[in-house]
């Protein structure tokens, strides 16, 4: 648009030719009633041209009452008609036909449409559409209370809203033109009517969800609006469609469909249930992408830090559905310290039964209330849950302040690039850590996980299941029981095994620090490790476990501990307690270990760095090499009750050894001990 505005003094403007309609030899600049340009003269002329070439005389029809007796007349606008053609007015008068000639021509305002919300438009908008190309909405609220189905493109204007009443049913098959303002009114309630059909279909073009709900770009503003939850769900469903028949269950009608969020804040106090079970029968989601503007600009707010509910709950989802780009927590303006505004009692978001689902490019907070099972186990306050899904992909995910960062429970889910922080609990668990699942959970998981960052966490991580089929492997990771912020050491255990669960797989190119009570913590019956597959540690550095000697790198609680474990190239720095701690079968490989800073708490007098406790055996040690410039002395390297033990060690610095029991200690020539 021309934004030369009209002088006061009625003088004529000129205006910058920038769409010439005909003719080459057309001025750089020309009177406002100059007929070769739209102005109001220059329009009627455009509809007579278009007309006698097209030789359509329903265009002639349609157009020529519209300019002459419409929106613009002979020679000038009619000041009266602006409040109900003011955006097609304006922008005619100094915008050329080529860009508003179309909006002009298919406005359903032309064809008797009132837009007040009250009297029913739907034929006049069933004419205008069968009148041209294109359907167009200018300002006004339009009813509808019978079925429309669109075979044309459909464009709205800011203020345009249609309000579908009595059960009617409207389809866009042409996709829609909007901006980021709603154009939707319905009155579908998807979180107590969850498998009712929609009132609206969306086909062609991603839908946004600003055209069904409210945001806000304040945070603070948050509770100026009411909770959109449903309106969101509003929105998902136009743009996934129906459940139709798959089987015995039901699937979304529209694969593929997509679900935009724009930059603000939206509020969402229920839970965003996109698939899930009825009555036994699954109504699952196929084929869809949820996305926002990324993490630091689309918000999901729960301002209702009280409830326990799901903040976006999917369920059975396949054919490759992607979740990405927003951020989801929680904040109640109204609460009078951190602790109320920041705290949500919520299970943020949880993938149950997940098929080809990819999640990216996510930022989860504030889940931090949780419950405490029978085992003593924290449950609820997860970040996000995958649950029974395979195939799972995830990237760049970042996940803090909550129970549990991020859990997986009988999963197939490999990822990279994860940052968590400040977990109240557990930074990743293995296992559900919902409790509405049971205490006990035999399942498994298989596990794959590069570059991940854990900081100012309580616990590194947690296994709950107790399958004995599912690998773990994690490289490249930094886990940090040290809270810069509060400048404390909030750590306790780098890994928390439940009785009887088990792990095996692989620990690659991982630094551990600042856990001081244990490093791994095996209770009852537990398996670090199994008969046909090993625990690998390869290349990674522990340090800073200062606690006492009861702790242990490798500590093995209870009775019936099984470890088949190998450990190679690791540094072990800052160590008070033991290797191995209490009694465990099977067998164990240190090779290419190195020893250094030794703190020297002291066990039945007796300080150890190197120690394997009664009942171990099949114990190797292979090419352990203690810092030398340690000025400390090394008392006592071994202790075993009964097993084997084979000893190979370079540049054990001032050690002694000490063997009781039945124990069976093999040490080659060249190993000496002061």
């Amino acid at each position: 648009m021309n934004d030369t505005p009209l002088r006061k003094d009625g003088d004529k403007m000129t205006i910058q030719n920038r769409y010439p309609w005909a003719s080459n030899t057309t001025p750089n600049t020309a009177d406002q009633d100059d007929s070769r340009y739209e102005t109001p003269g220059g329009a009627q002329n455009k509809v007579e041209s278009y007309v006698s070439q097209t030789y359509n005389i329903g265009d002639l029809k349609v157009t020529r009452p519209k300019i002459a007796l419409g929106a613009v007349g002979a020679n000038q606008l009619d000041p009266s008609l602006l409040t109900q053609y003011a955006d097609i007015a304006i922008n005619a008068k100094f915008e050329v036909v080529d860009e508003q000639f179309a909006d002009i021509v298919n406005s359903v305002k032309n064809f008797g449409a009132i837009g007040n919300g009250t009297i029913d438009d739907t034929a006049s908008i069933i004419i205008t559409q069968i009148a041209g190309n294109m359907v167009y909405f200018p300002r006004g609220t339009y009813l509808i209370n019978s079925d429309i189905s669109f075979s044309k493109l459909v464009k709205f204007t800011a203020g345009a809203v249609l309000k579908i009443r009595n059960n009617a049913k409207v389809v866009f098959n042409q996709g829609i033109e909007a901006e980021w303002h709603t154009i939707f009114d319905t009155t579908d309630d998807f979180i107590n009517n969850f498998t009712s059909n929609s009132s609206i279909i969306i086909r062609g073009v991603p839908v946004k969800a600003d055209w069904f709900c409210a945001k806000v770009n304040d945070l603070d503003l948050i509770k100026t609006i009411p909770d959109q939850t449903n309106n969101i769900l509003k929105s998902f469903r136009a743009a996934s469609g129906n459940f139709v028949s798959s089987g015995s269950n039901y699937r979304n009608s529209i694969v593929s469909g997509v679900l935009q969020f724009g930059i603000g804040y939206y509020r969402t106090d229920k839970a965003l249930t996109l698939s899930k079970i009825v009555s036994g029968i699954y109504y699952r989601l196929n084929g869809f992408t949820i996305s926002g503007y990324g993490e630091g600009n689309t918000y999901l707010i729960r301002t209702d830090n009280s409830s326990k509910d799901y903040g976006l709950y999917a369920l059975y989802t396949g054919e490759l559905t992607i979740i990405k780009g927003f951020k989801y927590t929680c904040y109640n303006p109204d609460g009078s310290n951190d602790a109320e505004k920041y705290s949500s009692a919520s299970r943020s978001l949880l993938f149950l039964q997940g098929d080809s689902l990819h999640l990216s490019n996510v930022w989860v907070s504030g889940a931090q209330t949780s419950v405490t099972d029978s085992n003593g186990v924290k449950r609820n306050g997860v970040g996000i849950q995958f649950s029974s899904c395979v195939d799972t992909y995830f990237t760049d995910l970042f996940v803090e302040n909550c129970t549990t960062e991020v859990a997986f429970g009988s999963s197939i889910v490999s990822g990279t690039n994860i940052e968590l922080y400040s977990a109240r609990e557990y930074a990743i668990g293995y296992g559900v850590f919902d409790e509405d699942y049971p205490n006990e959970q035999t399942t498994s998981s298989v596990i794959n996980i590069t570059n991940l960052q854990a900081q100012a966490c309580k616990v590194g991580i947690k296994v709950l299941e107790k399958g004995e089929t599912g690998e773990k492997n994690i490289t490249n990771s930094f886990f940090d029981g040290y809270n810069s912020e509060f400048s404390t050491v909030t750590g306790t255990t780098f890994c928390d095994m439940s009785p009887g669960t088990s792990i095996f797989g692989s620990m690659n190119s991982c630094s551990i620090k600042n856990f001081p009570q244990n490093t791994f913590k095996l209770h009852d019956n537990c398996s670090l490790g199994r008969t046909d597959h090993a625990f690998y540690v390869n290349s990674c550095k522990i340090s800073g476990q200062t606690n006492d000697v009861s702790a242990g790198v490798f500590n093995m609680l209870g009775t019936g501990t099984y470890s088949n474990l190998i450990v190679n190239g690791a540094s072990l720095t800052d160590i008070s307690g033991v290797i191995f701690f209490a009694a465990m079968t099977g067998c164990v490989t240190l090779e290419n270990i190195s020893l250094s800073r030794y703190i020297g708490k002291s066990d039945e007098s007796v300080n150890r760095q190197l120690f394997i406790s009664s009942g171990s055996s099949n114990v190797h040690l292979r090419k352990i090499v203690r810092n030398s410039s340690d000025t400390g002395t090394l008392n006592q390297f071994g202790f075993a009750a009964s097993g084997n033990v084979f000893i190979d060690v370079d540049n054990l610095y001032l050690a002694t050894r000490s063997v009781s029991g039945s124990a069976t200690v093999t040490m080659p020539s060249k190993t000496t001990f002061a």
